[in-house]
């Protein structure tokens, strides 16, 4: 019994100690920026969509978009082993699938920038723009549009969402359903956050899909991620009486 017991701690051990060695570390935005700085050889993967990257990246990146069906062939033909390398997106999701992808197969220094693009920029860090970023709707039209459903005393649910987004199609199909239920009680306002970057960062949206609602110009409630329809729902409601 004893000799059981002593080699399932030593394959639990192994195990936590495998599974550890599998992670890829979080590197915050200004560490990261301070290790590029110091060293010129530092890798920077970006996998995003190109789309995404023409709208601005960090300086030096390398784009290789993680939904490709050549991602896997590219990452492992273009970055070198023995170099470090940091992978980054628009907020943290696809970067750490990318992150565990390029760990799993050697390479030995391996980070995933913590909150993407987002974070970096939020942090006023240096970026690229190739082309001019299409800044989108300004925050008094943004408001413009808060009173005007004020005074139709409307709820309004304004959902951050982006192409590339597999949860935001969840979210939109979800939306239309609850649109068409409550009808003109609510004002459902889709923002793509890939043309529309400076409210995205005025308005603190972490990622998508990104839900805020809105009743008499304050906000009164946020969601990240997919939620369920109930609890959108449960939401309205409670707004809807104020």
């Amino acid at each position: 019994m004893k000799f059981f017991l002593k080699i399932v701690f030593i394959i639990i051990v192994f195990s936590s100690c495998q599974k550890e060695k599998d992670e890829v570390e979080k590197i915050q935005p200004t560490k990261a920026f301070d290790i590029c700085c110091k060293d010129e050889t530092v890798q920077l993967l970006d996998v995003r969509t190109p789309e995404e990257y023409l709208n601005g990246h960090l300086v030096n990146a390398i784009n290789i978009d993680i939904n490709s069906n050549f991602f896997k062939d590219r990452a492992l033909n273009q970055l070198s082993k023995d170099r470090v390398v940091i992978v980054y997106c628009l907020s943290g999701g696809r970067s750490h699938e990318a992150g565990l992808f390029v760990k799993k197969h050697g390479y030995k220094v391996v980070y995933d920038l913590e909150g993407g693009m987002l974070n970096w920029t939020s942090h006023k860090l240096k970026i690229i723009n190739p082309k001019s970023i299409n800044e989108g709707m300004s925050l008094e039209q943004f408001n413009d549009m808060l009173k005007k459903s004020a005074e139709l005393d409307q709820v309004v649910i304004v959902d951050f969402n982006a192409k590339w987004c597999v949860p935001c199609k969840e979210v939109d199909k979800l939306l239309g359903e609850v649109q068409e239920k409550f009808s003109k009680k609510i004002n459902v306002v889709k923002i793509n956050i890939d043309n529309h970057h400076s409210l995205a960062k005025i308005l603190e949206v972490r990622g998508v899909p990104f839900l805020l609602m809105y009743k008499k110009n304050q906000m009164v409630w946020n969601h990240i991620g997919l939620p369920s329809k109930e609890l959108v729902e449960e939401e309205i409601n409670k707004n809807l009486s104020k």
